[in-house]
Formats: C-alpha cells, structure tokens, sequence
C-alpha cells in the first residue's frame, strides 16, 4: 500500500508500488511523462527523507520548519527562501533550479520555527500541552475532541496579525478528534507569552482557521480574566465566555500600548544568531544568519531599544557600543518573519 496525507489525514491506495530509486533527475511541479500534468499553486517547505514518517511525525511537524541537525534521514530541504538563484538544499547537496515560468513569492503560511506536544482528548478535564505553554480545562460533562489533538507553539508572528501589538509568536491547534465541534472551553492558559505589562485587561484573544494565511482574525474572542507574571510564573488566562469550540491559530495581543515582548524563543534551525554570547560591552559582535538583509535590533529588560543594525547578512560584523551589564534581547527581521535571542553583556 501506499499512502499520503493531506493536512494531517492518512489516504492509502492498496496496491503493488515498486521502491523509488531515486536516480533520475528530481523535478518538483511537473511530471517530465506528461506535459499536461503541471501544478498550478504554491509550493514550500519540501522535504525528502529516505524513510517513511509516522503519523504522529507528520502531525507534529506539519507547521514547523525542519531541523536537519537533529534528524539524518531528511536527507533534502528545500524551503525557497533566497531572493534570487538557486533554490538551495538545507539538508544536503541537492539545489535546484527555478525554470518553466515559475517565480518566487513570499511566504504566508502558518508554520515557522517552533515545538508541538500532543494530548487525547477523549473526555472532561484539564489538558496541559506542557512544551507548548497552554494549559486548558473543559467544563464538566462537556463534549470535548474526543481523539488525538495535536498543538504547535510558532515562535514568530504570523503572516497577518489582528493588531500591531500583537504577541511574538501564536499557537495551531489541529483536532483530529470525531468532534470537531466541542463545547465552549472553561478556561485557557497561556504560558511564558512574551507580554509583561501588568494590566490584565488590555489583553486580548484572537482566532483564525488552522491553515489560514488570511487576515481573517475578526474581533477579539475574549478579554483576559486572570494574569501572572512573576518570575518564572509568566501567565495569561482566559475563563468563561472564552468562545473557544474548536481548533485553529490562536494569538495575544494588546489593547493598550505596545507591550515588552520578553520571552525568549529559537530561531530558525537553519540557525540566526549573534556570537559571542555572553559579550563584552564596547566590543564587537558577529551575525551568524542563512537569511539576508537582516535588521538587527537591541532591547534591554525595559523594551528600550539601545542598537539598530540595518542590511545585515551572514558574517557581518556588529559594534557593540557602550551598554550596561545585564541581559539584552536581540530581535531579527525581514519581511519574511522575526526570531529573537536572548543576549547576555558583560563588562
């Protein structure tokens, strides 16, 4: 048998399929048998590996951008990131060339650097997706998924967002319960959400379709009901009234002034970050960086942004100028997303 998966549902055909050599030419978009046979659409984030995944790895991956580093057998990336040029391979050797009229656009999709977790939902209770910072409880009695449900924190910002003081990074929920439907949430908590600012009312909960790239928020779900953010206890929930009844992007945001974004999160796999780390004030700094034309950006605790640097690339060199001691927050970003790193200064 052989089987596929469209947006995490398996379709098998039953059947004898010879092996793939994979020695021919690898042509993406066309079959070289039948010219009528083109796709018309957007293509990205291909990936070859030289063996079958599972079900729960395709789930788990399906919105995250791939790390080659901590997996061998995907032995091809291609993501068409680059400007101009080749495609290249991020895994391996194998880049590829755009030809036949296709051209490169940017990327809206819902998926980006981040972590997913798993819970089955089959019944009332409370479900921490513990890697992903949520935590959610349904009321008693409630028609909950009832199956496998799957979450994926992205840490960067979506392609739209409802608001300019929207949160550093969004959340995915994928149901593949038999309820798609279920029961009005009794509470939803989000951790380590990247907002500090004490007053819990001007926060703000946003939805739109799992796999939408369309700037389709609407208006706020709900207003926050309760907020935490003490050290290690940063923390923002949203009780009854919460309007939460099925899956899909879900994002923070602000009503009132530009919130400090203060969580740390990974950058891309392919890797984007300043070195040395800790750094001497009033030395230099190098940017380490796969994307091009970056700007660079330096915030202290406070969301007071000390340094700009603009048009860097890979290799660039960095003067770091006379700051205080303490730990700073670099931002990365282009019009393709933003990354964060934590960096530390030192005298």
């Amino acid at each position: 048998t052989a089987t596929i998966y469209l947006n995490g549902i398996a379709y098998t055909n039953s059947g004898n399929h010879p092996a793939e050599a994979f020695d021919t030419p690898l042509i993406i978009g066309n079959d070289p048998n039948s010219s009528s046979r083109t796709y018309k659409g957007i293509i990205d984030e291909v990936c070859i590996y030289n063996r079958s995944l599972s079900q729960s790895e395709i789930r788990e991956l399906m919105h995250l951008t791939r790390k080659p580093q901590e997996d061998s057998s995907l032995v091809s990336y291609i993501q068409f990131n680059e400007s101009a040029g080749q495609a290249l391979d991020r895994s391996g050797t194998i880049h590829n060339s755009l030809v036949g009229g296709c051209s490169r656009v940017t990327s809206t999709g819902p998926f980006g650097g981040g972590i997913s977790d798993v819970q089955q939902i089959t019944g009332s209770g409370t479900y921490a997706f513990t890697n992903c910072g949520l935590t959610f409880q349904t009321l008693a009695a409630a028609q909950t998924p009832n199956g496998e449900t799957w979450l994926s924190r992205i840490h960067q910002q979506p392609n739209e967002i409802p608001n300019s003081s929207s949160g550093p990074f969004y959340w995915i929920l994928e149901n593949f319960g038999s309820n798609q439907v279920f029961d009005t949430l009794q509470s939803l908590q989000f951790q380590n959400t990247g907002f500090s600012l004490p007053s819990c009312s001007e926060y703000t909960l946003y939805r739109r379709d799992a796999r939408s790239d369309a700037p389709s928020w609407g208006s706020a779900l709900d207003n926050a009901d309760d907020c935490s953010f003490l050290a290690n206890q940063n923390s923002i929930t949203f009780n009854e009234g919460n309007s939460v009844a099925q899956g899909g992007q879900w994002i923070l945001a602000s009503t009132g002034a530009m919130p400090l974004h203060t969580q740390v999160v990974e950058t891309l796999a392919e890797g984007i970050h300043l070195a040395p780390n800790p750094v001497k004030s009033e030395s230099e700094l190098r940017l380490f960086s796969v994307e091009k034309d970056l700007k660079v950006e330096l915030y202290d605790s406070f969301g007071r942004r000390v340094a700009v640097w603009n048009n860097c690339n890979n290799g660039q060199k960095l003067q770091l100028g006379k700051i205080a001691s303490g730990t700073y927050f670099a931002r990365f970003s282009h019009a393709h997303g933003m990354w964060m790193q934590r960096l530390v200064v030192m005298y």
